[in-house]
């Protein structure tokens, strides 16, 4: 898990001052490590596969901004999405 937690850190910094790195990597747990479990950084290994971009990567990335958006933030999205989720 410490691994992974760092290779994390890796990637978000990579996505801030390069872009991003690799279009598959995830975090595969739901919490962080304890800080006692952060040790022998130095021996973990950081490679990301770049691949390319989902097809169709714009609505994803519209469809779950959408997902996570309250209904009164929501009224500000495009009229065309305000249908396919009458909700907002």
């Amino acid at each position: 898990m410490a691994e992974a937690y760092v290779v994390g850190l890796q990637w978000v910094l990579h996505y801030y001052y390069d872009g991003v790195v690799s279009w598959s990597w995830f975090y595969p747990y739901h919490y962080p490590p304890m800080i006692s479990d952060l040790v022998r950084l130095d021996q973990v290994k950081i490679a990301f596969e770049p691949g390319a971009p989902p097809t169709g990567a714009t609505g994803r990335v519209l469809l779950q901004t959408l997902t996570c958006m309250c209904a009164r933030t929501g009224m500000g999205i495009f009229s065309s999405f305000r249908r396919t989720f009458p909700a907002v």
